[in-house]
């Protein structure tokens, strides 16, 4: 089943609907990567979860990324260019914590 899936390949942030991780990846140099979730009402995206093929990326690896992403490829899943980061959690025992705030 195709999920909401992101990675971060060569400093590069990719995301999409894929099954797998490795499918937005195109060389071996994965950084990690997680889920993502678009609110529409609030027009932020958020981002959480670890890739079972990659791992985690770290905060600053994926802010890195984010900040070189060109926006306007948000379009290409219905995203706004305009989004703004609403959150980048981590899970510690079944809850999540919030890395950006």
């Amino acid at each position: 089943m195709k999920n909401r899936k992101y990675i971060v390949e060569e400093g590069n942030l990719k995301i999409g609907y894929v099954e797998y991780h490795y499918q937005l990846a195109k060389g071996k140099n994965v950084s990690g990567g997680g889920m993502w979730d678009y609110d529409e009402d609030k027009n932020v995206i958020r981002f959480f979860g670890d890739s079972y093929e990659f791992g985690a990326v770290s905060l600053e690896e994926f802010k890195d990324a984010f900040e070189r992403f060109d926006k306007s490829l948000f379009m290409l899943c219905g995203i706004p260019s305009n989004v703004t980061i609403g959150g980048f959690f981590i899970f510690v025992d079944g809850i999540a914590i919030d890395l950006l705030n």
